[in-house]
């Protein structure tokens, strides 16, 4: 399945997929978006594109963000992320730009943000391809500074949970550390694109659209300067956690040295007296029972004040 977007008179139509109306639109040169997310749409397409082998490969199998040149278009492969509920996703968008023509080949989660790119690229007057890779790139970096926003309101969480033993902080900031790994890949990649978006003659002639890019780098480059502080913060969220794991360990271990230092004498004397060797004068004193109690307890008592004022306990 898949779309054509054209302008008539001024307006944009949008209508199916048709052969007939997309070789009418190639014929006259006119500026065309061809939407597609269906394989079996995309191979009827294909034989009018005329694109390398390698290009038509790259189009059905998971590549990472790069801008291929060829020598009469240019093949970009982008990202949209998604948030689920907990977690988030992405999907592919490749891209052919060719002369005047644009085709889009992508999932079905993405066709809200690109409908927006293109009612925002026919408003534009004149209309120009150029425009239109701005656009997209533009509209994709807006949403990862929405997943960034959504990554720090996740650390900001943690950070508040950071003295309670009961949560499962380290857990949940590799979780997070994994997800801020895989979005700097993706941006350094979406950086190299711009970067040789800004390089490319075709980009650089146009001054109206080299200044659009030249803030897209700017844009892109802020985004992973963005990211690359909340990998700090998790840092160092992660070495906090640790640090008071460590002092509740300690407290845990302290208590447990001081409960030992408390009773081992007292043990040690009712091990002692619960030795059955026949000649022991104390196990025959009428005061005996009372001498060995007030011993075994007073040695606590002693031992409990002295780490009292130590403050062991």
């Amino acid at each position: 399945m898949g779309r054509l977007y054209y302008q008539y008179r001024g307006k944009l139509k949008s209508e199916p997929l048709k052969e007939e109306t997309l070789k009418s639109l190639i014929k006259n040169r006119e500026p065309v978006i061809l939407d597609i997310w269906n394989k079996s749409s995309l191979e009827k397409v294909l034989p009018l594109l005329n694109l390398s082998d390698i290009s038509v490969e790259d189009l059905t199998t998971e590549n990472p963000v790069k801008l291929d040149e060829f020598e009469n278009y240019l093949f970009l492969v982008l990202y949209k992320p998604y948030i689920t509920a907990d977690d988030w996703d992405y999907e592919q968008i490749s891209v052919v730009f060719k002369d005047r023509l644009v085709m889009i080949f992508r999932a079905e989660k993405s066709e809200q943000i690109i409908k927006r790119a293109i009612r925002t690229f026919f408003s534009k007057k004149p209309v120009t391809i150029e425009y239109f890779i701005y656009i997209v790139i533009e509209k994709l970096l807006s949403e990862y500074s929405g997943l960034v926003d959504f990554i720090e309101l996740k650390i900001r969480e943690l950070e508040k949970q950071i003295t309670d033993p009961e949560a499962k902080i380290i857990e949940q900031a590799y979780d997070i550390r994994d997800l801020i790994l895989d979005i700097k890949q993706i941006l350094a990649g979406y950086r190299d694109v711009v970067f040789a978006l800004k390089s490319n003659p075709r980009f650089v002639r146009k001054k109206d659209i080299f200044y659009y890019i030249r803030d897209l780098y700017e844009k892109v480059s802020d985004i992973y300067r963005d990211v690359e502080n909340l990998q700090e913060r998790t840092a160092n969220l992660m070495s906090v956690y640790l640090l008071y794991a460590n002092i509740a360990f300690g407290d845990t271990m302290q208590v447990l040295t001081a409960l030992t230092t408390i009773f081992l004498p007292m043990t040690l004397i009712a091990s002692i007296y619960g030795m059955n060797f026949r000649f022991m004068p104390e196990l025959y004193h009428p005061l005996g029972y009372y001498f060995a109690l007030f011993l075994i307890f007073g040695v606590g008592i002693i031992a409990y004040i002295i780490l009292k004022k130590k403050k062991l306990v």
